[in-house]
């Protein structure tokens, strides 16, 4: 699991990463969980996060549970 950030340059920077036994729901919430303790509310810092939407069903479940927005 990963996050990057991209700047205005285009230039993309590595903000968290995570080597997890499988990619389920528990790792994610555990991801985002930790994700948040260390950079903030997406409200309070105007964070917009983007999925590749691998897992339709995962990130439905984060998006109702963390509301976190995500565009496709």
């Amino acid at each position: 699991m990963c996050v990057v950030e991209q700047d205005a340059n285009n230039y993309i920077y590595p903000i968290a990463w995570a080597i997890v036994p499988v990619e389920n729901t528990t790792t994610w919430k555990w991801f985002l969980e930790l994700l948040h303790e260390n950079i903030g509310s997406y409200q309070e810092h105007n964070w917009c996060f983007m999925s590749d939407m691998q897992k339709l069903r995962i990130m439905y479940y984060i998006e109702a549970r963390y509301m976190i927005y995500w565009t496709i």
